[in-house]
């Protein structure tokens, strides 16, 4: 019975490298879901099965859970494996001359009449006789339909055949006529598939095939040398996937665009290279892994990534995800704009949308870093309150049956925090808790006394600070037991504390310097310092550095509210703030004085000396006053009574002398 084959459509051989392709066999069905892979040959003998795939499966990353309070930030997606070593298909090599024989399908055995001549079989060995015993030698004929090919001795040649540097197959079994008809087109051999073309000359590299590309071995041995690859390949330096199994004119086909294989999507290009990394595919942003062994590289990311130490989360079909998500019940944000690589990364920390302020878990495991706040939430030591849909809430909330102020002004991490201690909002004194837990810490204090320090306050039912009774401006002095009038800033300013709604001495001493000195350079607001000091000390002034700076009529920022507004900022951690004290002297100052007047208090020193100052080299500090020098010569005081000193834009003495 005749053969119908379709002889193979030859093209110009894509670009062939000088280093033979390589050649890794991956296994399992592909189901191709969006390529279509119709399409059909006719072949003398069906496509060979192959064995399933299989391949490594990739970790994928599980879905985000809440998880305990985190100590570092996690990569999201462990590192990619080494790839395996690649096999380079071997340098092409010489056929032998016994090759294997050709498995057919059954035919007829028929011999083929002809009126040139008639076969004859001679030791079984097949020979054509032209007529009167002559025989081809060493060449072609075409008998029939069919071309066949003879030896130096005129014999029938079958199988592989190396003829003139062109490998030829010639059919190995049948009866006259049928054994070594020379084969065209696509043909099945000992279960492999090669193409041969019209003059019967196999064919090796890329092929199209009613439109089609594949690939046939361009190295090895007759049988070897030019057979279908399928499966991953290697070539010129790019990948392609050739498809493993399928119907005539479907396996063996190079894959493109999005592809589906062992489980796993991957994107070919249309000329079939394997695209890894980030890839726009109509309007949507992929990403295909960008490292590892065949089967590994070029996958399809899906969930939540780690690239590039930065998270992106794509959906289940690939697609990178922008703006607000939801995963596992929890918010995230990813960028909505920038390149590839910061587009769609997730953002943490302080995000401004909207208008509305939110925060983004800075640290923490897989499903929590990025995860957007709510609630109750202590940020770098200060505690901020968000709705339930995450926005920062700021000045007045009443959250269950309390009241709570949050900083209604400010930069991030300024803005929002909430207030704790003594504070005035709109000319009104409050006080809100400074100890507790979520919910009880920062609460306002209302209605009726309160005991704050060991002394009692009186709040009305907004919280409003009241004068009263018990409190006539007047503080008793822990040491002398005298009673000193005072400021009414001395109850509401930031105390001397460790607390969150306080000062340290130091940053207290460095305001007040600042204020009141801060042109005076460093030596200048050691002076004034040490006037501070040196009254503590002294049994005409108070005994505490609070009583002395807010004793009535004593210091002008007190009055004024240049003090309160300093150590407020000082207290909420202002940038703004803390550079004043930092940039001009005041914080060294206070640190300088606070050395001097300890040392010279517990008898380390005789001397209060002050550094850097020619004119008191060696002399102790021991003035108790200072002003500027208008101030000093409008009051009259006999300077040489007073034992004056002056430095720059202040007069110190020791007395009031007239």
């Amino acid at each position: 019975m005749k053969n119908r084959i379709t002889l193979c459509l030859l093209s110009a051989v894509l670009s062939v490298s000088l280093v033979m392709p390589s050649v890794v066999w991956a296994s399992g069905e592909d189901t191709s879901d969006f390529q279509s892979l119709e399409g059909e040959f006719d072949l003398e003998e069906s496509f060979e099965e192959t064995q399933e795939e299989t391949g490594q499966e990739e970790t994928q990353e599980p879905e985000p859970t809440q998880e305990p309070e985190p100590t570092q930030e996690p990569d999201l997606e462990p590192e990619f494996s080494q790839p395996a070593e690649e096999t380079e298909e071997p340098v092409q090599e010489g056929f032998t001359e016994k090759e294997p024989a050709a498995t057919e399908s059954p035919e007829s055995s028929e011999a083929l009449s002809t009126t040139q001549g008639e076969w004859k079989e001679e030791d079984g060995k097949f020979w054509y006789d032209n007529g009167g015993g002559q025989r081809t030698k060493s060449d072609f004929q075409k008998i029939g339909k069919y071309r066949y090919y003879f030896d130096e001795e005129g014999y029938l040649a079958t199988g592989w055949q190396n003829i003139e540097g062109n490998l030829y197959y010639f059919k190995a079994t049948g009866g006259y006529g049928l054994r070594g008809r020379m084969f065209t087109g696509v043909q099945n051999i000992n279960s492999r598939t090669f193409c041969f073309n019209s003059s019967g000359v196999l064919q090796t590299g890329w092929q199209k095939i009613d439109g089609k590309s594949y690939y046939f071995q361009m190295s090895g041995n007759a049988g070897t040398l030019g057979r279908m690859l399928t499966g991953w390949l290697k070539y010129g330096g790019e990948i392609y996937y050739l498809k493993q199994t399928g119907e005539k004119g479907v396996k063996g086909k190079m894959f493109t665009g999005k592809q589906r294989i062992s489980g796993h999507t991957y994107y070919f290009n249309s000329e079939g290279k394997l695209q890894t990394g980030w890839q726009k595919i109509g309007s949507n942003n992929y990403y295909f892994k960008a490292s590892g062994t065949y089967g590994v590289r070029g996958r399809m990311f899906t969930g939540v990534q780690n690239i590039n130490s930065r998270t992106f989360y794509f959906n289940s079909s690939g697609v990178m995800q922008i703006g607000w998500q939801k995963i596992s019940g929890k918010y995230f944000y990813f960028q909505m704009s920038g390149n590839a690589g910061t587009l769609g990364r997730m953002i943490t920390g302080w995000l401004k949308y909207g208008g509305e302020i939110y925060y983004l878990k800075k640290y923490g495991e897989k499903g929590v870093k990025g995860r957007r706040l709510t609630g109750w939430n202590q940020i770098d030591k200060q505690v901020y309150y968000f709705s339930s849909s995450g926005k920062l809430q700021t000045g007045w909330q009443k959250i269950g049956s309390r009241t709570f102020y949050f900083k209604a002004t400010g930069t991030y991490g300024v803005r929002g925090k909430m207030f704790t201690g003594w504070v005035t909002i709109g000319g009104n004194k409050y006080y809100f808790k400074r100890t507790g837990d979520f919910g009880t810490k920062g609460m306002r204090f209302q209605g009726g006394y309160k005991t704050i320090d060991g002394k009692r306050y009186y709040f009305d039912s907004n919280g409003v600070y009241r004068e009263n009774p018990d409190n006539d401006g007047y503080v008793t002095d822990p040491v002398t037991g005298v009673r000193y009038r005072v400021e009414s800033q001395y109850y509401t300013d930031p105390q001397i504390g460790s607390g969150s709604d306080q000062v340290t001495e130091e940053e207290f001493m460095a305001a007040l310097l600042y204020t009141e000195a801060g042109d005076q350079g460093l030596e200048g607001q050691i002076m004034v310092a040490m006037t501070i000091y040196n009254r503590m000390m002294n049994n005409s002034f108070p005994s505490t550095m609070r009583l002395v700076v807010y004793a009535k009529s004593q210091f002008e920022v007190v009055s004024n509210g240049r003090l309160t507004d300093l150590l407020e900022g000082i207290r909420d951690n202002e940038k703004s703030a803390l550079d004043k004290i930092n940039n001009y002297d005041s914080m060294e100052a206070a640190k300088k004085a606070a050395v001097i007047y300890e040392n010279y208090k517990s008898g380390k020193t005789s001397k209060r000396i002050i550094p850097g100052v020619s004119s008191l080299k060696n002399k102790d500090f021991d003035y108790v006053y200072f002003m500027t020098h208008d101030a000093f010569n409008g009051l009259g005081l006999d300077p040489s009574k007073c034992g004056v000193f002056k430095y720059k834009d202040h007069t110190f003495f020791r007395k009031w002398a007239y």
